[in-house]
């Protein structure tokens, strides 16, 4: 795999047990966007999760999803021109319509849909 192909991460492999190795690229589909990291957090969640696991944990997994980066590729039809735009990534979503989102407190959301337990 050429570095073209890859991507280096950290990656848990077992609980209590991770490793920084070379991960094949992903390519971007419809909706989705590539981004170059540049810097990631590890947040409480993370740390639990690489220490003793979790009840909704897939492995292999790459932690750390709070990051900053640079789009450097994008899924058509979207919009070519984000290529190169700095971005913040937020690692979930929420409804924008329960009462909880409405007053501003999206992490409360009743369905909230956190990425970090889904490898998909």
């Amino acid at each position: 795999m050429n570095a073209e192909e890859s991507m280096q991460a950290i990656v848990v492999k077992a609980i209590g047990r991770f490793e920084l190795t070379n991960a094949p690229k992903p390519s971007p589909g419809p909706g989705e966007a590539l981004i170059e990291v540049a810097v990631a957090g590890l947040c409480r969640t993370d740390l639990k999760i690489i220490e003793v696991g979790h009840r909704d944990l897939v492995l292999p997994r790459i932690p750390a999803e709070e990051v900053v980066g640079t789009i450097c590729a994008i899924g058509y039809p979207e919009d070519q021109r984000l290529i190169g735009k700095r971005v913040f990534v937020y690692p979930g979503t929420s409804c924008g319509l329960c009462s909880a989102c409405k007053k501003g407190a999206e992490n409360l959301c009743v369905k909230y849909i956190d990425c970090r337990l889904d490898n998909n």
